[in-house]
């Protein structure tokens, strides 16, 4: 019994090329495409733990004293409470270490900082580039205290 080998193969060889060529152009863009949606995901967190920051900011402007309720104020606008959020008054004090009368008074600066130090990606490829599947991101706003006057 004899077989025709020419029967299985394909009678246009540039029908096969086309075909490799597809494969891995495919192949490419897929990558490509997951990695986009990586750097999306990585944009809208960002914006939305900047957009928090800023809410704790205003917070912060007119009770600069109530440390916890400007995490929780950036917590909840975040929706995330997995994010470290620090205050800050005057440059270096901390929220809860800065003195009504001197520094957590009216017309000094004020400082929110939220980071998240493990931010997940999705691809791993991405992760092969950058030497890890996880990136730190960092939004801060500084401020101007409005009340109270200093004394």
């Amino acid at each position: 019994m004899k077989i025709n080998i020419r029967r299985f193969l394909p009678h246009n060889p540039r029908k096969s090329q086309s075909l490799v060529e597809l494969a891995l152009s495919l192949m490419f863009l897929l990558i490509l495409l997951t990695g986009l949606s990586d750097v999306g995901r990585m944009v809208f967190y960002y914006l939305s733990m900047r957009d928090a920051v800023q809410e704790g900011a205003a917070y912060a402007s007119i009770y600069p004293k109530h440390c916890t309720q400007i995490v929780e104020r950036v917590w909840s606008a975040m929706g995330d409470n997995s994010v470290q959020v620090f205050v800050t008054v005057d440059g270096a004090t901390t929220c809860a270490a800065a003195s009504e009368t001197t520094q957590a008074c009216s017309g000094h600066s004020i400082q929110v900082q939220a980071i998240q130090p493990h931010f997940n990606l999705a691809t791993p490829i991405i992760g092969t580039f950058i030497g890890g599947q996880s990136i730190r991101l960092q939004a801060q706003i500084t401020g101007t205290i409005l009340r109270p006057p200093c004394e």
